[in-house]
């Protein structure tokens, strides 16, 4: 008996579905890797404000002298910038390895967070809106907790 060739085994329909997701990953890819670039191009005009508003803030008489409020907006931008950057390094971890790292997206939240925190005004916000705060912080540092003390494993399919 002469073997079937491989392509006629396969139904036609499953050839589309195949070739369909075949191009919706490239293009999920390709997406991913237009918005790497443009992230790039948010941190690095985030960091240069950053340096700008430095240079201007210790320009204003009094010379070096910042007041709370200045201080609380100029560190929101740098926080900004830092969850920024560790946004690129979460989609060049997928971009290479088509993969998120569940760690780095828990610590980016963290600092997002913890930039809410320091610039939060009590005077402006209910106490409502700080004890969600603090529930978010006990989760999401909860979650990076758990996730350090048992590390996800392989998929028992992936050990085979």
């Amino acid at each position: 008996m002469e073997p079937v060739p491989s392509d006629m085994r396969i139904p036609p329909r499953v050839r589309i579905v195949n070739t369909v997701s075949r191009l919706v990953e490239h293009a999920i890819y390709w997406i991913a890797a237009v918005l790497l670039v443009l992230l790039l191009i948010v941190v690095v005009a985030g960091t240069l404000d950053v340096i700008v508003r430095i240079g201007t803030e210790f320009q204003i008489l009094p010379r070096g002298r910042m007041d709370v409020t200045q201080i609380l907006s100029l560190l929101g931008l740098f926080l900004v910038v830092l969850i920024s950057i560790e946004l690129l390094y979460v989609v060049r971890l997928y971009l290479e390895g088509r993969h998120f790292d569940v760690e780095t997206i828990l610590i980016v939240a963290l600092i997002a967070i913890a930039r809410k925190v320091i610039v939060f005004d009590i005077e402006k916000n209910d106490t409502s809106l700080m004890l969600g705060l603090a529930a978010v912080i006990l989760s999401l540092s909860g979650a990076l907790a758990l996730l350090r003390k048992f590390p996800r494993s392989s998929p028992s399919w992936e050990r085979d």
